[in-house]
Protein backbone atom coordinates (compact mmCIF):
# COMPACT_ATOMS: atom_id res chain seq x y z
CA UNK A 1 0.00 0.00 0.00
CA UNK A 2 1.37 3.67 -1.11
CA UNK A 3 0.93 5.93 1.53
CA UNK A 4 -0.04 9.68 0.62
CA UNK A 5 2.09 11.31 2.96
CA UNK A 6 5.13 9.42 1.68
CA UNK A 7 4.20 11.06 -2.18
CA UNK A 8 7.29 13.40 -3.14
CA UNK A 9 7.54 16.07 -5.63
CA UNK A 10 10.94 17.14 -7.29
CA UNK A 11 11.70 20.10 -9.12
CA UNK A 12 14.37 20.79 -12.05
CA UNK A 13 14.84 24.84 -10.96
CA UNK A 14 17.88 25.99 -11.62
CA UNK A 15 18.06 25.22 -14.97
CA UNK A 16 14.89 25.50 -17.60
CA UNK A 17 14.73 22.82 -20.61
CA UNK A 18 16.50 23.85 -23.62
CA UNK A 19 14.34 22.91 -25.89
CA UNK A 20 10.71 22.15 -24.95
CA UNK A 21 10.50 19.10 -23.51
CA UNK A 22 13.93 18.26 -23.40
CA UNK A 23 14.31 16.55 -19.42
CA UNK A 24 16.88 19.14 -17.63
CA UNK A 25 18.49 17.67 -14.34
CA UNK A 26 16.88 17.69 -11.38
CA UNK A 27 18.31 19.50 -7.72
CA UNK A 28 15.15 20.02 -5.60
CA UNK A 29 12.43 19.26 -3.80
CA UNK A 30 9.06 21.16 -3.38
CA UNK A 31 6.66 19.64 -0.26
CA UNK A 32 3.34 20.16 -1.73
CA UNK A 33 0.04 19.37 0.31
CA UNK A 34 -1.52 16.17 0.31
CA UNK A 35 -3.87 15.09 -2.32
CA UNK A 36 -2.42 16.76 -5.46
CA UNK A 37 -1.36 14.47 -7.79
CA UNK A 38 -0.30 14.89 -11.51
CA UNK A 39 -2.89 13.14 -14.02
CA UNK A 40 -1.47 11.46 -17.32
CA UNK A 41 -4.40 12.40 -19.65
CA UNK A 42 -5.19 10.46 -22.88
CA UNK A 43 -7.70 11.41 -25.13
CA UNK A 44 -9.31 8.43 -27.02
CA UNK A 45 -11.30 8.26 -29.97
CA UNK A 46 -13.35 5.19 -31.41
CA UNK A 47 -15.27 3.61 -34.19
CA UNK A 48 -18.61 4.47 -32.30
CA UNK A 49 -19.28 7.22 -34.95
CA UNK A 50 -19.37 4.66 -37.80
CA UNK A 51 -21.58 1.98 -39.09
CA UNK A 52 -20.53 -1.23 -40.15
CA UNK A 53 -22.55 -4.06 -38.84
CA UNK A 54 -21.80 -3.41 -34.98
CA UNK A 55 -23.76 -1.64 -32.23
CA UNK A 56 -20.93 -0.80 -30.21
CA UNK A 57 -17.61 0.13 -31.06
CA UNK A 58 -14.70 -2.05 -32.22
CA UNK A 59 -11.56 -0.01 -32.27
CA UNK A 60 -10.30 2.66 -30.35
CA UNK A 61 -7.23 4.70 -30.31
CA UNK A 62 -5.45 7.08 -28.34
CA UNK A 63 -4.19 10.18 -30.30
CA UNK A 64 -2.79 12.65 -28.15
CA UNK A 65 -1.51 12.49 -24.52
CA UNK A 66 -0.54 15.54 -22.03
CA UNK A 67 0.03 16.41 -17.90
CA UNK A 68 -1.92 18.30 -15.66
CA UNK A 69 -0.79 18.56 -12.15
CA UNK A 70 -2.83 21.48 -9.63
CA UNK A 71 -0.64 21.79 -6.30
CA UNK A 72 -0.86 23.53 -3.23
CA UNK A 73 1.32 25.03 -0.76
CA UNK A 74 -0.01 26.04 2.17
CA UNK A 75 2.82 27.97 4.50
CA UNK A 76 4.64 28.53 1.29
CA UNK A 77 8.92 28.65 1.55
CA UNK A 78 10.75 31.21 -0.97
CA UNK A 79 12.01 28.44 -2.54
CA UNK A 80 8.91 27.22 -4.01
CA UNK A 81 7.65 30.93 -4.92
CA UNK A 82 10.72 32.04 -6.50
CA UNK A 83 10.16 28.80 -8.93
CA UNK A 84 6.94 28.94 -9.78
CA UNK A 85 7.16 33.07 -9.95
CA UNK A 86 9.99 32.56 -12.65
CA UNK A 87 8.41 29.85 -14.38
CA UNK A 88 5.05 31.45 -14.12
CA UNK A 89 5.80 35.14 -14.95
CA UNK A 90 8.27 34.05 -17.49
CA UNK A 91 11.53 35.90 -16.60
CA UNK A 92 13.90 36.03 -14.24
CA UNK A 93 16.84 38.17 -12.81
CA UNK A 94 19.18 36.65 -9.91
CA UNK A 95 21.30 38.38 -8.05
CA UNK A 96 23.09 39.17 -4.56
CA UNK A 97 20.29 41.53 -2.44
CA UNK A 98 23.72 44.07 -1.87
CA UNK A 99 26.88 44.24 -4.23
CA UNK A 100 28.47 46.18 -1.41
CA UNK A 101 31.28 45.31 1.23
CA UNK A 102 30.68 43.02 2.69
CA UNK A 103 29.63 40.41 0.19
CA UNK A 104 26.15 38.73 1.21
CA UNK A 105 24.64 35.74 -0.08
CA UNK A 106 20.86 36.48 0.44
CA UNK A 107 20.31 36.95 -3.50
CA UNK A 108 16.96 38.91 -5.11
CA UNK A 109 15.03 36.84 -7.41
CA UNK A 110 13.32 39.41 -9.66
CA UNK A 111 10.08 37.15 -11.61
CA UNK A 112 8.48 39.84 -14.44
CA UNK A 113 6.55 38.79 -17.12
CA UNK A 114 8.06 38.07 -20.57
CA UNK A 115 7.54 39.94 -23.33
CA UNK A 116 4.45 39.72 -25.47
CA UNK A 117 5.77 36.73 -27.29
CA UNK A 118 3.47 34.03 -26.03
CA UNK A 119 6.79 31.83 -25.21
CA UNK A 120 7.49 30.14 -21.98
CA UNK A 121 10.47 28.35 -20.62
CA UNK A 122 9.23 24.93 -19.11
CA UNK A 123 11.20 22.99 -16.38
CA UNK A 124 11.21 19.48 -15.52
CA UNK A 125 9.55 17.54 -12.99
CA UNK A 126 9.24 14.29 -10.93
CA UNK A 127 6.99 12.79 -8.34
CA UNK A 128 7.75 9.66 -6.28
CA UNK A 129 4.35 7.58 -5.92
CA UNK A 130 6.67 4.81 -4.09
CA UNK A 131 10.47 4.34 -3.81
CA UNK A 132 9.95 1.92 -7.01
CA UNK A 133 7.60 3.82 -9.14
CA UNK A 134 9.34 7.56 -9.76
CA UNK A 135 7.81 9.32 -13.06
CA UNK A 136 9.72 12.26 -14.65
CA UNK A 137 7.62 14.91 -16.43
CA UNK A 138 9.31 17.01 -19.11
CA UNK A 139 7.98 20.03 -21.19
CA UNK A 140 6.19 21.27 -17.61
CA UNK A 141 4.66 25.14 -17.84
CA UNK A 142 3.04 27.48 -14.90
CA UNK A 143 -0.59 27.88 -16.34
CA UNK A 144 -1.91 29.73 -13.08
CA UNK A 145 -0.45 31.57 -9.85
CA UNK A 146 -2.18 32.28 -6.92
CA UNK A 147 -1.05 34.05 -3.45
CA UNK A 148 -2.98 34.36 -0.76
CA UNK A 149 -2.59 35.48 2.73
CA UNK A 150 -5.97 36.04 5.53
CA UNK A 151 -5.90 38.20 8.87
CA UNK A 152 -6.11 35.91 11.80
CA UNK A 153 -3.89 33.94 13.74
CA UNK A 154 -3.02 31.66 10.67
CA UNK A 155 -1.35 34.31 8.98
CA UNK A 156 0.80 31.98 6.83
CA UNK A 157 1.24 32.46 2.89
CA UNK A 158 -0.07 30.22 0.84
CA UNK A 159 -0.05 28.88 -3.03
CA UNK A 160 -1.60 27.35 -5.40
CA UNK A 161 0.04 26.80 -9.18
CA UNK A 162 -1.81 24.61 -11.95
CA UNK A 163 0.97 23.28 -14.25
CA UNK A 164 0.81 21.52 -17.77
CA UNK A 165 3.15 18.94 -19.02
CA UNK A 166 4.07 17.71 -22.45
CA UNK A 167 2.83 14.16 -21.75
CA UNK A 168 6.02 12.63 -21.67
CA UNK A 169 6.89 10.45 -19.25
CA UNK A 170 10.24 8.73 -18.28
CA UNK A 171 11.78 7.09 -15.26
CA UNK A 172 12.81 9.21 -12.42
CA UNK A 173 15.87 9.32 -10.51
CA UNK A 174 17.90 9.36 -7.11
CA UNK A 175 15.95 11.49 -4.13
CA UNK A 176 16.99 15.15 -3.76
CA UNK A 177 16.35 17.39 -0.34
CA UNK A 178 14.53 20.24 0.16
CA UNK A 179 16.12 23.58 0.51
CA UNK A 180 16.25 24.60 4.99
CA UNK A 181 14.10 27.29 4.37
CA UNK A 182 11.62 28.42 7.27
CA UNK A 183 7.77 28.81 5.80
CA UNK A 184 6.20 32.42 5.30
CA UNK A 185 4.50 33.83 7.32
CA UNK A 186 2.56 37.14 7.17
CA UNK A 187 3.05 37.90 10.76
CA UNK A 188 6.07 40.30 9.64
CA UNK A 189 4.83 42.17 6.37
CA UNK A 190 4.15 45.69 5.11
CA UNK A 191 1.12 46.25 2.74
CA UNK A 192 0.56 49.77 1.08
CA UNK A 193 -1.98 51.11 -1.22
CA UNK A 194 -1.42 54.47 -3.16
CA UNK A 195 -4.52 56.60 -5.11
CA UNK A 196 -1.76 57.12 -8.10
CA UNK A 197 0.39 54.97 -10.01
CA UNK A 198 4.12 54.09 -9.03
CA UNK A 199 5.78 57.34 -10.86
CA UNK A 200 9.04 56.52 -9.44
CA UNK A 201 11.52 54.57 -11.51
CA UNK A 202 11.82 51.03 -9.71
CA UNK A 203 11.93 49.50 -13.10
CA UNK A 204 15.98 48.43 -11.71
CA UNK A 205 15.76 45.28 -9.66
CA UNK A 206 18.25 47.28 -7.56
CA UNK A 207 15.85 49.95 -6.47
CA UNK A 208 13.30 48.05 -5.19
CA UNK A 209 13.62 46.82 -1.64
CA UNK A 210 17.01 44.79 -0.72
CA UNK A 211 16.58 43.44 2.80
CA UNK A 212 12.81 43.11 3.10
CA UNK A 213 12.09 46.27 5.84
CA UNK A 214 8.31 46.34 6.41
CA UNK A 215 7.94 49.55 7.04
CA UNK A 216 9.93 50.88 3.91
CA UNK A 217 7.80 50.50 0.56
CA UNK A 218 8.75 51.47 -3.09
CA UNK A 219 5.39 53.68 -3.77
CA UNK A 220 5.02 57.00 -3.76
CA UNK A 221 2.62 59.68 -3.08
CA UNK A 222 -0.63 59.54 -0.73
CA UNK A 223 0.19 56.05 0.91
CA UNK A 224 -2.63 54.32 2.63
CA UNK A 225 -0.96 51.35 4.99
CA UNK A 226 -3.34 48.96 4.93
CA UNK A 227 -1.95 46.70 7.98
CA UNK A 228 -4.30 47.45 10.64
CA UNK A 229 -7.73 47.66 7.52
CA UNK A 230 -6.40 44.49 5.70
CA UNK A 231 -8.46 41.22 6.11
CA UNK A 232 -7.23 39.33 3.33
CA UNK A 233 -4.72 39.22 0.07
CA UNK A 234 -5.33 37.25 -2.84
CA UNK A 235 -3.44 37.22 -6.28
CA UNK A 236 -4.41 35.85 -9.25
CA UNK A 237 -2.53 35.28 -12.48
CA UNK A 238 -3.10 33.16 -15.54
CA UNK A 239 -1.27 32.37 -18.51
CA UNK A 240 -4.48 31.21 -19.80
CA UNK A 241 -2.70 28.15 -21.83
CA UNK A 242 -4.95 25.95 -23.76
CA UNK A 243 -3.39 22.38 -24.46
CA UNK A 244 -5.00 21.83 -27.43
CA UNK A 245 -3.07 24.56 -29.16
CA UNK A 246 0.33 23.15 -28.22
CA UNK A 247 -0.12 19.93 -30.14
CA UNK A 248 1.39 20.44 -33.85
CA UNK A 249 0.94 18.39 -36.59
CA UNK A 250 4.07 15.97 -37.29
CA UNK A 251 4.90 16.63 -33.44
CA UNK A 252 3.45 12.98 -32.39
CA UNK A 253 1.35 12.34 -29.67
CA UNK A 254 2.78 15.40 -27.04
CA UNK A 255 2.34 18.92 -26.37
CA UNK A 256 5.35 19.86 -29.28
CA UNK A 257 5.78 23.81 -28.01
CA UNK A 258 5.47 26.02 -24.96
CA UNK A 259 3.29 28.92 -25.40
CA UNK A 260 0.58 31.01 -23.60
CA UNK A 261 -2.52 32.88 -25.07
CA UNK A 262 -1.96 35.76 -23.03
CA UNK A 263 -2.02 36.72 -19.29
CA UNK A 264 -4.68 38.13 -17.18
CA UNK A 265 -4.01 39.10 -13.50
CA UNK A 266 -6.54 40.10 -10.46
CA UNK A 267 -6.24 41.25 -7.41
CA UNK A 268 -8.77 40.98 -4.34
CA UNK A 269 -7.83 42.90 -1.06
CA UNK A 270 -10.87 43.13 1.55
CA UNK A 271 -10.14 45.33 4.61
CA UNK A 272 -12.53 46.70 7.41
CA UNK A 273 -14.60 49.51 6.03
CA UNK A 274 -13.75 53.16 6.01
CA UNK A 275 -15.95 56.01 5.58
CA UNK A 276 -14.57 57.80 2.54
CA UNK A 277 -15.53 61.45 1.59
CA UNK A 278 -18.55 62.15 -0.94
CA UNK A 279 -22.08 61.89 -1.63
CA UNK A 280 -21.92 57.76 -1.51
CA UNK A 281 -19.50 57.86 1.87
CA UNK A 282 -17.12 55.43 0.14
CA UNK A 283 -14.30 56.79 -1.18
CA UNK A 284 -13.59 52.94 -3.18
CA UNK A 285 -17.33 53.09 -4.72
CA UNK A 286 -16.21 57.01 -6.14
CA UNK A 287 -12.84 55.31 -7.34
CA UNK A 288 -14.41 52.84 -9.02
CA UNK A 289 -16.79 54.78 -11.11
CA UNK A 290 -13.84 57.31 -11.78
CA UNK A 291 -11.41 54.73 -12.64
CA UNK A 292 -8.60 56.24 -10.32
CA UNK A 293 -5.13 54.90 -11.05
CA UNK A 294 -3.64 52.62 -7.97
CA UNK A 295 -0.47 50.85 -6.83
CA UNK A 296 0.09 48.43 -4.66
CA UNK A 297 3.34 46.50 -2.69
CA UNK A 298 3.07 43.82 -0.29
CA UNK A 299 6.38 42.67 1.63
CA UNK A 300 6.81 39.90 3.18
CA UNK A 301 10.15 39.17 5.45
CA UNK A 302 10.84 35.65 6.45
CA UNK A 303 13.74 34.56 8.59
CA UNK A 304 17.13 36.03 8.61
CA UNK A 305 19.11 34.37 6.33
CA UNK A 306 23.19 34.00 6.07
CA UNK A 307 24.02 37.86 6.54
CA UNK A 308 23.00 39.79 9.69
CA UNK A 309 19.62 41.81 8.96
CA UNK A 310 19.26 40.44 5.32
CA UNK A 311 15.87 38.22 5.15
CA UNK A 312 14.16 35.59 2.99
CA UNK A 313 10.57 35.96 1.88
CA UNK A 314 9.46 38.61 -0.80
CA UNK A 315 7.88 41.46 -2.37
CA UNK A 316 5.27 41.65 -4.41
CA UNK A 317 4.62 45.59 -6.33
CA UNK A 318 1.70 46.65 -8.76
CA UNK A 319 2.86 49.16 -10.54
CA UNK A 320 -0.70 50.37 -12.12
CA UNK A 321 -3.91 48.84 -11.12
CA UNK A 322 -8.04 49.65 -11.45
CA UNK A 323 -10.75 48.86 -10.08
CA UNK A 324 -13.57 46.22 -11.34
CA UNK A 325 -15.84 46.05 -8.54
CA UNK A 326 -16.61 47.02 -5.10
CA UNK A 327 -18.95 45.46 -2.51
CA UNK A 328 -19.24 46.01 0.76
CA UNK A 329 -20.13 43.32 2.51
CA UNK A 330 -20.80 41.75 6.34
CA UNK A 331 -18.04 39.44 7.21
CA UNK A 332 -19.48 37.45 10.06
CA UNK A 333 -20.45 40.83 12.04
CA UNK A 334 -17.93 43.43 10.48
CA UNK A 335 -18.65 45.67 7.52
CA UNK A 336 -15.55 45.46 4.90
CA UNK A 337 -14.57 46.61 1.78
CA UNK A 338 -14.06 43.74 -0.59
CA UNK A 339 -12.24 45.52 -3.82
CA UNK A 340 -11.68 43.44 -6.90
CA UNK A 341 -8.44 44.87 -9.14
CA UNK A 342 -7.73 44.54 -13.02
CA UNK A 343 -3.85 44.70 -12.89
CA UNK A 344 -2.55 46.87 -16.33
CA UNK A 345 -0.13 47.34 -18.29
CA UNK A 346 2.34 50.82 -17.57
CA UNK A 347 1.34 52.57 -20.93
CA UNK A 348 4.48 54.87 -20.15
CA UNK A 349 6.65 51.51 -20.75
CA UNK A 350 8.21 52.10 -17.50
CA UNK A 351 7.68 49.37 -15.25
CA UNK A 352 6.18 46.11 -15.78
CA UNK A 353 2.44 45.03 -14.59
CA UNK A 354 4.01 43.49 -11.65
CA UNK A 355 7.37 42.98 -10.29
CA UNK A 356 7.58 39.62 -7.75
CA UNK A 357 11.22 39.74 -5.83
CA UNK A 358 11.89 36.28 -3.85
CA UNK A 359 14.82 36.55 -1.50
CA UNK A 360 16.74 33.25 -0.16
CA UNK A 361 19.91 31.69 -1.07
CA UNK A 362 19.38 30.15 -3.99
CA UNK A 363 22.28 30.47 -6.57
CA UNK A 364 19.74 31.11 -9.36
CA UNK A 365 16.41 29.62 -10.80
CA UNK A 366 15.34 28.81 -15.03
CA UNK A 367 19.45 29.91 -15.70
Amino acid sequence: MALSRNYVIQVASAAKETAYDTAATIDNRINVNIGGIPREVSQVVSDDDKVGGFEEATDAVVFARHVTYDLGINRVKPFALGHFGAFGLGAVASAVADTGTPAITVKQHACTPVANDGALNSFTFEEFKTSEVKNKFSGGLVNTLNLSVTRGANRMVNMTAGIIASGTVATGGAAVTEPAETQLNASTAGVWLVPDALNVDYATAANRTQNLDTTVYNLSGAVVDLKDLLRSVTWDFSNNISPDDLYRVGGGLFLAVGQRSGRTQTLQLDFDYEGGSGEKQDAYVDALQSQTEYSFQMIVRGAEGSDENYYHGFSLIFPVMQLIDVEIADDGGTLVNRTNWQIMDDDSSVHKSVYLDVFNEEAAYMA
